[in-house]
């Protein structure tokens, strides 16, 4: 009888302490037991967007899974370990900023955060290794960012794995990446990528760097070492680009495989780049943004097999040519090319101001004969090449014409000196000196009566024979 006593309370014991070893290695409610707020940590925002910034902190804490948006701010971190995230299953932003000490990213340093969709990382000059799968399956991913480090390759990122529409990622002021090699971005997102890779160190990009990818737009904006694209540089891409930009660079040439789907191109400013590829590389080209002048009418070409495409083209180029100065002097801008700005059709009747037309009268062309009447009476009017009957209406602004009534509506008289010696030109009631420039073409000179020109005198040669000039004599 006691021993069945004895192995029943063996039982009931044994039972505890099995007990009691599942409690202690069962999970703890993470929720009742970590602090929302970490020390050296602030949660201003926790209650509106559950965020929380953290700034000097020597070891990450462990933080609520509740946060969704994380700021690791002027640390002195060495290192983001494995999993180091692994419990934030609502995080979607984190941020890491400014640490003096961070060198690498471990592996699985940002795995399967089914939430995140933004992750940057900035100002980490000591970061010099990124684990080839320190950032895997990363599904909702829209944006990754590494910007002003110290790494000296470019990163593999072939297994994040997004799923996400325009998918962005910014790879920008890393001046110790040299190269981009084959394959770099195959894996990044089943979709289409944007890929921002500015004003770092590049100096070459490897044949099929975008091998497997479909490419929306390329910037590789003020890559100052970056001398040259491969002939294959986008050889084994699914799709696109629509858009590449390497303005600011030293290309000196382009690829003419992989640019067909290219809609527009942006080469401001790019000095070396003085050839461009063959016309048949742009098969869908909208719009060009270009350094030399002398592109745009290679570009223009294609009208003869475009049409209204074409049209898009030019104006745009057209549009920054006159605003850039660096159109060559004397080479006149394709929108004003034998035009004044003034004068949108150029004529016999509106010549430019610079070079004024002079109306010769008759007595100016023939040698000297017995005084004619005055030219302000037979002096026929200058027609417009356009104009069958010349008026008022139609007088170039800046080139005045004196209207003449018809020599039948004045009597006869002595005859007047010519209009080169002393004929008083009509005034202008905005001017105080009379001249030939400034007669308005809607207010037609007032003919002087026989009574106000002085008395005849011998005529005198015309000017054009370059005699001797004789001063009148002014009667008292």
């Amino acid at each position: 009888m006691s021993e069945d006593i004895d192995s029943v309370i063996f039982l009931k014991m044994n039972l505890i302490i099995r007990m009691f070893i599942l409690f202690i290695a069962s999970p703890v409610d993470s929720t009742e037991n970590i602090d929302v707020c970490p020390t050296f940590c602030d949660c201003t925002k926790w209650d509106s967007t559950k965020t929380v910034s953290c700034f000097e902190i020597d070891v990450l804490p462990a933080f609520h899974p509740s946060t969704k948006e994380l700021w690791l701010v002027e640390t002195r971190l060495t290192s983001i370990s494995q999993d180091a995230f692994a419990n934030l299953i609502n995080i979607s932003h984190i941020y890491i900023s400014d640490d003096e000490s961070l060198r690498s990213l471990e592996r699985h340093s940002f795995h399967k955060l089914t939430n995140a969709i933004h992750i940057e990382i900035r100002g980490i000059r000591s970061l010099s290794y990124i684990d080839p799968e320190a950032f895997k399956d990363l599904t909702n991913l829209k944006y990754l960012g590494i910007f002003n480090t110290g790494l000296p390759s470019f990163p593999a990122l072939g297994q994040i794995r997004s799923s996400q529409d325009d998918f962005i990622l910014e790879i920008v002021d890393n001046l110790f990446i040299r190269e981009i090699p084959a394959n770099s971005f195959n894996g990044i997102s089943e979709n289409e990528i944007t890929l921002m890779l500015n004003s770092n160190g590049l100096t070459d990009i490897q044949p099929y760097a975008f091998n497997g990818t479909r490419l929306e737009e390329v910037y590789l904006y003020r890559n100052v070492d970056l001398v040259r694209l491969d002939e294959r540089t986008f050889s084994g891409v699914i799709s696109g680009p629509t858009l590449l930009d390497v303005s600011e660079s030293r290309v000196n040439s382009l690829p003419t495989m992989g640019l067909e789907a290219v809609q527009k191109l942006k080469a401001k400013n790019t000095w070396a780049l003085k050839k461009l590829p063959p016309l048949r590389a742009f098969q869908h080209l909208q719009s060009a943004e270009l350094t030399y002048p002398s592109h745009c009418c290679g570009l223009s070409k294609v009208k003869r097999r475009r049409g209204h495409v074409e049209s898009v083209i030019c104006n745009l180029t057209s549009s920054t040519r006159r605003q850039q100065s660096t159109r060559p002097s004397g080479t006149p801008s394709e929108a004003y090319e034998g035009q004044h700005p003034k004068h949108p059709h150029p004529t016999s009747s509106n010549p430019s101001p610079e070079t004024p037309s002079t109306i010769i009268p008759p007595e100016a062309t023939s040698p000297p004969r017995p005084p004619a009447p005055s030219s302000h009476q037979k002096q026929p009017l200058p027609r417009d090449p356009q104009h069958l009957h010349p008026t008022s209406s139609n007088l170039s602004p800046e080139t005045p014409s004196t209207i003449i009534p018809p020599a039948a509506t004045s009597p006869p008289r002595p005859p007047a000196p010519s209009s080169h010696q002393k004929q008083p030109l009509p005034r202008d009631p905005q001017h105080l000196h009379p001249t030939s420039s400034n007669l308005s073409p809607k207010t037609p000179s007032t003919i002087i009566p026989p009574e106000a020109a002085p008395p005849p005198r011998t005529p005198t040669p015309p000017s054009h024979q370059q005699q001797p000039l004789r001063l009148p004599v002014l009667l008292r």
